[in-house]
C-alpha cells in the first residue's frame, strides 16, 4: 500500500467523528482490530499501535494488504486497498 495512501487512511479513520472500529490486514494475514482512536498513530507510512494486553505493534505501508472500514456496522465492510 502506497505510504501517504495509508497515513491519510489511518488518520481518517481515527479522526472520524462518530468514531468507527476498523481492522488493518497485514500481507502475512495477521491483523490488527483498532476499536479505540487513542490505541494508533500513523505518520510517514509507519504505524503503531496497542494490541491486547498493551503490546506495542509495529508495522509500515508496504506490509498492509488492506484496511476494512466499519467493522462494528454488522453490514459488510468496506474496503480500502491499493
Amino acid at each position: 500500500m502506497d505510504a501517504s495512501f495509508f497515513t491519510d487512511t489511518v488518520s481518517r479513520l481515527r479522526n472520524a467523528k462518530p468514531f468507527k472500529p476498523f481492522t488493518i490486514r497485514l500481507n502475512d494475514g495477521s491483523h490488527f482490530e483498532v476499536d479505540n482512536p487513542d490505541v494508533i498513530a500513523a505518520m510517514e507510512g509507519l504505524a503503531y499501535g496497542f494490541g491486547p494486553g498493551r503490546v506495542v505493534v509495529w508495522f509500515d505501508h508496504s506490509s498492509v494488504a488492506r484496511i476494512d472500514e466499519d467493522i462494528a456496522s454488522g453490514s459488510a465492510p468496506s474496503s480500502s486497498r491499493v
